[in-house]
């Protein structure tokens, strides 16, 4: 089933600006604490990689059970620190994945619903061109668009969603 966008329930314009603000607010007071990595930095660090984190937690473990194994510098405390912290961050990843995921789906499915507003009006205005001379002045910006850009202005551009033009 086919999903689409329900207009009647798009986020006011006060609420989208409050919405926008608590994002920016929160990344803002999240970036304290991130770090940047270089492409190559994230290709050559070792880290908790999918299988590792249980191996992670176990030797954490041991550590802590036997602490006087260890040397005097290191320090057990800050593991279980990193360990915490690693967690909230995953879960605070896991959150943003989800948001990421709903609002590049969003855009997705604004973007087609656009596009078929597109393949309805396009076809339309290129014919009723021919009898309104301000109309086809006005077309001209699309038809030095289409040049510019390979499309056809004689006939409406198609998506792997929508029939071409008959």
């Amino acid at each position: 089933m086919k999903k689409r966008i329900d207009y009647t329930s798009v986020i006011a314009p006060v609420d989208w600006t409050t919405l926008m603000a608590n994002v920016r607010a929160a990344e803002s007071s999240l970036a304290t604490f991130t770090v940047s990595l270089t492409d190559t930095e994230r290709r050559s660090v070792r880290s908790v990689a999918e299988g590792r984190e249980g191996y992670v937690r176990e030797v954490y473990r041991v550590a802590n059970e036997f602490q006087n194994s260890l040397p005097r510098s290191f320090d057990v405390a800050r593991f279980a620190q990193k360990l915490e912290l690693f967690d909230q961050w995953k879960s605070l990843l896991v959150i943003l994945e989800k948001l990421a995921e709903m609002a590049d789906d969003t855009v997705l499915q604004l973007g087609a619903e656009l596009m078929e507003d597109v393949d309805t009006s396009y076809p339309i205005l290129q014919t009723m061109r021919k009898i309104d001379p301000n109309l086809d002045r006005a077309m001209q910006t699309l038809d030095d668009y289409n040049k510019r850009f390979g499309g056809n202005s004689s006939t409406p551009p198609t998506t792997p969603d929508t029939p071409p033009a008959v």
